[in-house]
């Protein structure tokens, strides 16, 4: 069984040193937004920026009524609008909504409700339901702390409607507290939670998500599959990864680990396949002389059936500016 199975090659490293930002695909361009430059910082960016995927080329955006946020996240509608949730403000925790225009490169004004009053997200997760709607999985910590219980919320809003707003309403789904983990959407109305604790790795919420077909990424991923032996064990639990899914087949990579390395971003790159009802995960090594890429608090996205990971900070706590490509 061969091991060796996969490249990173950096495509860009012009772009914004940044980690714990928020990023989409809208149109088949990244665009990240808001950060941190190092993963100590406290005072968050309000900068947006757009990777045009074609030419490999970085555009920061200026449009008025940015806000400063970090530990944020971010879904699309309409592959128009890029909708930023919650995160940290710099002074304390929000779960406020932003809506940008990426068509007409403007915030538009909206209004969230809902929430609890007196309390925020950070370190969440978004993922986009069939219905167009949004599950939002997480901690509701305090403005400033975070309680020790799991909390799940669907938001609903339209961001194409004239004064729009985004209500949120309480779905509690007995979810595991975690923070800094990553939601995966799979076929059959499942929504796979990973990570952000140290125990407990994997948990499903049954919720009708929307699942993006990557059709080549998922052949690729397939023949992979074959060529990795399934590993005895799952990963030891992790945070501050990243997650992507083809529907039943899921790339995990990087992260803090929760094995006296926390605070050291690793390397690790796992497949988590999920065909016909059973779970194996399978440790993926890099191609002999390829050394693995360590982050953490970086993010990561499928563009043309190619996974691409911006940002987040090294084994060493540098944050990070490149643009890096997956070769399976």
């Amino acid at each position: 069984v061969s091991q060796m199975s996969f490249l990173w090659e950096a495509i860009n490293s012009g772009g914004p040193a940044l980690c714990f930002h928020a990023g989409a695909v809208v149109r088949d361009a990244l665009y990240i937004h808001g950060g941190v430059n190092d993963r100590l910082a406290s005072e968050p960016s309000s900068n947006l920026w757009k990777f045009d995927v074609s030419s490999f080329s970085w555009a920061h955006i200026e449009s008025p009524g940015s806000p400063h946020l970090s530990h944020h996240t971010a879904v699309t509608q309409h592959d128009r609008y890029l909708i930023l949730i919650g995160g940290w403000t710099g002074k304390s925790r929000t779960a406020e909504v932003y809506i940008f225009d990426c068509l007409e490169e403007k915030w538009i004004t909206s209004k969230t409700e809902g929430f609890p009053r007196g309390a925020g997200l950070s370190s969440h997760t978004a993922t986009s339901l069939q219905d167009g709607n949004i599950i939002v999985t997480g901690r509701e910590g305090g403005l400033r702390t975070q309680r020790r219980a799991g909390s799940t919320f669907r938001l609903s809003g339209n961001a194409s409607r004239r004064g729009c707003s985004f209500q949120y309403s309480d779905t509690s789904m007995g979810m595991a507290s975690r923070s800094g983990h990553t939601a995966a959407s799979l076929t059959r109305n499942r929504l796979a939670i990973i990570g952000g604790r140290a125990d407990n790795l994997l948990e499903y919420i049954k919720v009708p998500v929307a699942v993006q077909a990557y059709p080549e990424l998922t052949d690729k991923l397939s023949v992979l599959s074959t060529k990795v032996q399934p590993s005895s064990k799952p990963p030891g639990g992790r945070k501050n990864h990243i997650s992507v899914s083809t529907g039943d087949l899921v790339v995990v990579h990087g992260g803090e680990t929760f094995d006296g390395k926390a605070k050291a971003a690793v390397s690790d790159l796992w497949l988590m396949d999920t065909r016909g009802g059973q779970l194996q995960w399978m440790k993926v090594e890099c191609s002999a002389g390829c050394g693995g890429v360590a982050r953490a608090g970086h993010v990561g996205w499928v563009v043309k059936d190619t996974i691409l990971i911006h940002g987040g900070f090294d084994g060493r706590g540098k944050t990070c500016n490149e643009v890096t490509k997956l070769i399976l």
